[in-house]
């Protein structure tokens, strides 16, 4: 194995959530960073009672990333992983000071996606979304955050998605999105709300037939946009203008034929985006201008090769976000600035890498959310400060590690809303160094160009070992020596040809075991002793046949364990004893019948943990332990039900993670402290929502890393420190619903209008086509979107369509789900 791979943050489409259908659909491996949104919700799913103790600290920072290894030396803890960002756990909104971009504590956490953020002119925010709680207080999809970020008792509490708000000239919040009931009034998709009552404003009731993805308020008008086909008993498509005072229709009505997602009005235009090819009577290819008074397309018209999801008015240009690669027929990344006369792209070309789904203009200044990681030409998480001219990132930085779909600049404090879980993040590429007293982020920062599998300090040196080639500005293969003062490259550099994922130090030679064929500049497979300080190989080469995961030293012996069958071609089946003089394996033969991942010894006691079923011809269970004075298997058996990956042994007690859901006969979800005479599992119980890489006891604490997102029932992503305390015990969390794929449409024949209705087990990019008989993509109504598991609704209209039978085809991710609908004449 070698190289880094790194997945997305998910976009939420818009989408009712409903109970899931039955269909099976294969799991799908990647795309770790797009659990995010899933764990998020999932934490309201623990049933049990906080046991305080053992929670995690809430000060530590996080990574976008998982970790795969901890350690400490003097007053400084290394974290190395896969990782890009270390920041603090915020929840799915942060604040950040508009000047310098630097994190704002406090900010009370919500448990699911923001979509929409309007200030509330006292300096707080009124926020839509997915969620059920905020800062601890029950708010379903709609909150007042006040300025002194205390959650306000105003409590609307819409029936379903949030996803855009706005304030009217009366001061009333116009919320639209998916729901069917908010202020506790039946509102369908849009309502109007008493910003000191929470109700619903009586007979404003425009009732829109679907959803409603965007408003805007100009004057006395609020302009609405979405996927409906009626508003206010009255035609209208897509877009649509309500009085503010009244909520009924205006005569305006530009009709456009896909859904609209973002609008920005003028005193003459309303510029218009979203997924659409004619409004206003004009072919116009997802960005159009249409008169106020006439609902006809002006003839600017830029066009874009894909949905554009924002249009900002600002000084003097017109900008576009969403999913496009070109606009105006120039080449133009995700976001593009328009002249405001001539429909011509400016030469503003900020070169983002991925979608953008908020751009608020501020004088000479763009704040830009979406789901990008490269900016202007510089790496900017999520969000970035540009340059309105030229679209060059500026040097503030408030990173978060999932998507930014909505931004608030108007106030000193700013704020970010999204699909994320951690925000104020550092650019930290693989590997961090925290404080041990205060656990902030120190200025180490060697930037190695791939993941860290194995951290070992040493008196002289870090070790660092994984599948980078470039660490410190200087080229160096998969193990390196680094100052821990300074990050600065020492004289060590074995040059491995491929990953390393152990290290061992001894009195006169430094170990290493991974994927490589070569290393300290000689053929070596997947095993060597090097010289302390240069790293170039000894002659001792014990040559095993394939990789080598975990080392341990033990008196005269290194014991190696991995995937391989031989050494120094005598058959040891992933585990074996390899004499430090000679190379050659010693007469010890235990035999593994899977992977051994880990070794450890603690006492002449070596500890084996892995993938395994049997162990020298007896039923272990992915962890065992051998008497090294005489070689045999004990009788000590923790029987874990899946894989064991990490353990750290403190005293009488082992703490051991991984991906097992119960060890000892007892549940434990993927943690658990165990007796380290007998193996039975004690109270100390906090449960991780995924699989634990690394253990490390370091200070008072337990430091644990991995995939997970979530431990003891609160955000905590990939990084946690944990009290050894066990005064109240939590249960182990309740799993997530299960979801099967599947696609459908309901109602199913129909003439105008259904709904096609999916469902997804795991986050996934989806694409939704629709294809006549003769097998012609006819419609396309979601197109390479992050989803996050769930169970969603789109509308769809049979425009252009004429009757017959038709397949509506779901492809998320690897896996594709097919079903019919038919079109009545």
């Amino acid at each position: 194995m070698s190289g880094c791979h790194f997945g997305r943050s998910p976009f939420v489409p818009p989408g009712r959530i409903e109970a899931p259908e039955s269909a099976r659909c294969t799991r799908s491996l990647g795309a770790r960073r797009a659990r995010l949104v899933a764990a998020l919700a999932g934490l309201a799913l623990w049933v049990a009672a906080p046991a305080r103790a053992q929670a995690p600290d809430p000060n530590l920072f996080v990574t976008d990333g998982p970790v795969h290894s901890v350690a400490s030396r003097n007053n400084t803890i290394y974290v190395g992983g896969g990782f890009t960002q270390i920041g603090h756990v915020t929840g799915n909104a942060v604040p950040c000071v508009r000047t310098d971009g630097s994190f704002v504590p406090g900010f009370p956490q919500i448990d699911g996606p923001v979509f929409a953020i309007a200030p509330d002119s006292a300096g707080g925010w009124f926020i839509g979304g997915r969620f059920t709680n905020v800062g601890g207080v029950a708010r379903r999809n709609l909150a007042h955050v006040r300025s002194d970020f205390a959650v306000a008792d105003w409590d609307p509490s819409p029936d379903a998605d949030v996803f855009t708000l706005a304030l009217t000239q009366a001061g009333n919040l116009v919320a639209g999105g998916n729901f069917l009931n908010v202020g506790g009034a039946s509102r369908h998709y849009i309502a109007a709300i008493d910003t000191m009552t929470a109700l619903a404003i009586d007979g404003w009731d425009p009732g829109p037939i679907s959803t409603v993805y965007t408003v805007a308020v100009h004057g006395n008008t609020v302009y609405v946009g979405g996927n409906f086909t009626q508003i206010g008993g009255l035609p209208r498509l897509d877009l649509a203008a309500v009085a503010d005072s009244t909520g009924v229709p205006t005569g305006w009505a530009p009709d456009a034929d896909g859904a609209v997602h973002s609008i920005a009005p003028t005193d003459s235009v309303v510029y218009v985006g979203g997924a659409f090819g004619h409004i206003g009577g004009e072919a116009r290819g997802s960005v159009a201008a249409v008169d106020t008074a006439t609902g006809l397309a002006t003839p600017w018209n830029p066009g874009t090769n894909d949905a554009v999801l924002v249009v900002a008015t600002g000084d003097s240009a017109v900008y576009v976000g969403g999913y496009f690669t070109q606009a105006g027929g120039l080449p133009r990344m995700f976001i593009a600035a328009i002249d405001p006369a001539t429909g011509v792209p400016t030469a503003f070309d900020a070169h983002s890498d991925y979608t953008v789904y908020a751009i608020v203009p501020q004088g000479q200044s763009l704040w830009v959310g979406g789901e990008f990681a490269q900016f202007g030409g510089t790496e900017r998480h999520h969000v970035a400060q540009v340059d309105a001219s030229t679209g060059v990132a500026s040097a503030w930085n408030c990173g978060t590690d999932g998507g930014v779909h909505a931004i608030d600049a108007s106030v000193g404090t700013m704020l970010l809303g999204g699909t994320f879980g951690a925000g104020g993040m550092m650019t930290r590429h693989n590997v961090a160094a925290l404080d041990a007293t205060t656990g902030a982020v120190t200025g180490w920062d060697p930037e190695p160009n791939g993941a860290i599998y194995t951290i070992v300090p040493t008196d002289t040196q870090i070790l660092l070992g994984g599948c980078f080639t470039f660490i410190s500005g200087i080229t160096r293969l998969h193990l390196v020596g680094l100052d821990e003062v300074t990050a600065q490259i020492t004289r060590f550099a074995p040059r491995a040809n491929d990953t390393v994922y152990a290290v061992a130090v001894g009195p006169n030679a430094i170990y290493a075991g991974g994927a490589f064929t070569q290393i300290g500049h000689q053929p070596r497979r997947h095993i060597g002793a090097l010289d302390l300080v240069t790293g170039l190989a000894s002659p001792w080469d014990a040559n095993i046949d394939t990789t080598v995961y975990s080392l341990a030293l033990y008196g005269g012996s290194l014991y190696a364990g991995g995937d391989f069958d031989s050494v120094g071609g005598v058959y040891r089946q992933h585990l074996a004893a390899i004499d430090t003089v000679t190379a050659l394996p010693t007469a010890w033969d235990p035999g593994s019948d899977g992977r051994v991942g880990l070794l450890q010894e603690v006492g002449g006691t070596l500890y084996a943990a892995g993938r395994f079923m049997n162990l020298a011809g007896t039923p272990r269970h992915h962890i065992a332990s051998f008497d090294l004075s005489t070689g045999s298997l004990t009788t000590w058996d923790p029987d874990a039900d899946d894989e064991v990956d990490a353990l750290a042994v403190d005293g009488s007690t082992m703490y051991v993670g991984g991906r097992f859901a119960n060890i000892g006969q007892q549940p434990r979800s993927r943690l658990a402290a165990l007796d380290l005479a007998t193996g039975t599992p004690g109270p100390w119980n906090p449960g991780a929502d995924d699989e634990v890489r690394t253990i490390a006891r370091i200070g008072t604490a337990v430091w644990v890393g991995g995939d997970f997102v979530s431990v003891h029932g609160e955000l905590r992503q990939h990084l946690a420190s944990l009290s050894t305390a066990t005064t109240g015990v939590a249960g182990p969390p309740s799993p997530l619903p299960s979801l099967d794929c599947r696609i459908a449409a309901a109602p199913n024949p129909f003439r105008a209008t259904t709904t096609i209705r999916y469902t997804l087990p795991t986050p996934e990019r989806v694409s939704i086509d629709v294809f006549d008989a003769a097998g012609r993509r006819v419609a396309s109504p979601v197109h390479g979107a992050w989803v996050a598991p769930g169970a969603y609704v789109v509308p769809f209209r049979s425009t252009g369509l004429h009757g017959g039978l038709y397949f509506v085809r779901l492809q998320a991710g690897a896996r594709t789900v097919t079903s019919r609908m038919v079109v009545l004449e």
